[in-house]
């Protein structure tokens, strides 16, 4: 056999004596030996200069002390662990010191926008922010983003084409840098015009993306460097709020500067194939849904179909995806998309069933038409299969409906049916097997070898709640259905005293012994 280690300081992150030590890591002390947790409190360290507050935990699968704090840059860190740190045998560690110098804070370059694609005002100065610290300079690159383009960057797979994206060469409108001067390890915010006169860019979709030199581009992981910062922009005199259910689209659109509704526009609804429209003098247009997966985005075009920036015609874009702030779910509201096209519920006469006994069961369906119910066609047909404990099927019938819209049938279960619980499955017959929805409805029933109770036992104590430790005082009654009471000395499992589960807190139920308790008469 081996015995543990004497309790030593194995390494340290940063090591003694470092510089240019990241502000943003965390510091990571490994010990060797068996460490006694209860010696790692808040007085186990003091650092210098002191922070703020301090967050420490101990990882023993790696005997990994972790101790973080916000760090300042170019500042010298002197750690001390105390002396009285000790292993489980009580050896002390002795007092340790470790001390590092932070370098500059990392620089960085960052688009200061909510999402990765925005709408802007086409009435107002068009603007982009970026966040900046210890760089020297920001160069932007803006371009047009035609409507092959626009289609793909909105559409089920944006996620990667948004950061593998690249404008074409001839889409480029306009480049330029912007020369920063920033206090050093500070954080600053620009607001930078991106038309090339400081007003509005014309009605369009854009491109935009910024870089500094002193920051390393890659593609996003921390060997590699950090994606380049990139934002599509629609720019609209536009302001439009998109609907859909399962079968329709909506779209209102009423203009950015008056806040009237805009008639007349022409509308195109793009998902898996195209639906045209055109505004009324409400600003809304209507069309069917163009795509049959409901996640599946739409993508809504208003005004001109010649998009891009060399384009001045009014024009506007929205997608069905956008709900972010505005689902049902940020309201605390349940869903169901799509609502189901028929509702039902199935019921037993029992919950429980011997072998041998008969199961009788009942359906109840009505056609859900957006929350308003009717009974289905009279025949409408219906297949039920029912399941075993193990998964065996042992019924399979097709039923219809009646005039109330009902279904109903028997199972007379085998004198040797196994135990457990058994389901039924019910579906609608004939349902499409590619449609989103599928109608499913059942119940669940249990098989058991059970005996008729021949008596109840009732216990109540004084107190509603107890803690451990205190007395309970509780009272039993016990009586046979036949109306008789029972015996005046009645033995009872301790399990139907213990908090959880059946089972006494720190004792198997196979060794815990009976409580006897004297009943009165």
């Amino acid at each position: 056999f081996q015995t543990a280690p004497r309790l030593g300081l194995v390494s340290s992150s940063p090591p003694d004596g470092s510089t240019g030590v990241a502000v943003e890591t965390a510091m990571n002390i490994l010990f060797q030996g068996i460490v006694d947790e209860t010696t790692l409190g808040k007085d186990a360290y003091t650092i210098i200069p002191e922070p703020t507050e301090v967050f420490s935990y101990f990882y023993s699968y790696d005997n990994r002390w972790v101790i973080s704090w916000p760090r300042q840059p170019e500042t010298d860190y002197t750690v001390t662990l105390a002396g009285d740190i000790a292993d489980v045998f009580g050896n002390p560690l002795g007092e340790q010191s470790i001390g590092f110098q932070t370098g500059e804070r990392r620089p960085f370059a960052h688009l200061n926008v909510p999402n990765d694609i925005g709408t802007y005002n086409a009435y107002t100065n068009t603007l982009i922010s970026a966040s900046y610290r210890n760089v020297s300079r920001l160069d932007f690159k803006l371009s047009s983003v035609n409507e092959n383009e626009v289609a793909r960057l909105l559409g089920q797979d944006r996620w990667d084409l948004m950061r593998t994206f690249t404008p074409r060469a001839d889409a480029l409108l306009r480049e330029w840098s912007v020369a920063v001067s920033p206090e050093r390890n500070t954080n600053n915010l620009l607001k930078a015009p991106l038309a090339e006169d400081g007003g509005p860019l014309p009605s369009g979709i854009y491109w935009i993306e910024m870089r500094a030199p002193e920051v390393t581009y890659g593609d996003g992981a921390p060997e590699s460097g950090q994606l380049a910062p990139r934002h599509l922009l629609i720019v609209s005199p536009f302001n439009l709020v998109s609907k859909r259910t399962v079968d329709e689209v909506l779209i209102w659109a009423t203009d950015l500067q008056s806040g009237q509704p805009v008639p007349d526009l022409p509308v195109r609804m793009v998902g898996d194939n195209e639906v045209q429209a055109i505004t009324d003098g409400d600003g809304v247009a209507r069309g069917a849904a163009t795509t049959q997966e409901p996640w599946k985005p739409i993508t809504l075009y208003v005004g001109s179909a010649d998009v891009g920036a060399e384009s001045h015609r009014p024009f506007g874009v929205t997608s069905t995806y956008w709900q972010s702030g505005l689902a049902s779910w940020d309201f605390g509201l349940p869903s169901e998309f799509p609502p189901p096209p028929m509702q039902g519920y199935f019921y037993s006469d029992r919950p429980i069933y011997r072998p041998g006994q008969p199961v009788y069961w009942k359906g109840i369906l009505r056609v859900d038409d957006d929350a308003i119910l009717r009974v289905p066609e009279p025949g409408t047909q219906v297949d039920v299969v029912i399941r075993n404990d193990r998964g065996e099927e042992i019924y399979k019938q097709q039923h219809e409906t009646n005039a109330f819209g009902t279904v109903d049938g028997v199972l007379t279960l085998a004198e040797e049916a196994t135990t457990g619980f058994y389901n039924l499955e019910a579906q609608l017959a004939g349902w499409p097997k590619d449609a989103y929805f599928q109608p499913y409805f059942g119940l669940g029933f249990q098989v058991a070898e059970y005996r008729k109770p021949e008596f109840t036992i009732d216990l109540t104590t004084e107190k509603p709640e107890v803690l451990g430790g205190d007395v309970i005082t509780a009272t039993v009654s016990g009586e046979f259905f036949s109306g008789s009471s029972t015996s005046p000395s009645l033995k009872l499992p301790r399990s139907l005293l213990s908090p959880c589960c059946g089972r006494s807190p720190t004792e198997p139920l196979s060794t815990v012994p009976p409580l006897t308790i004297t009943t009165d008469t």
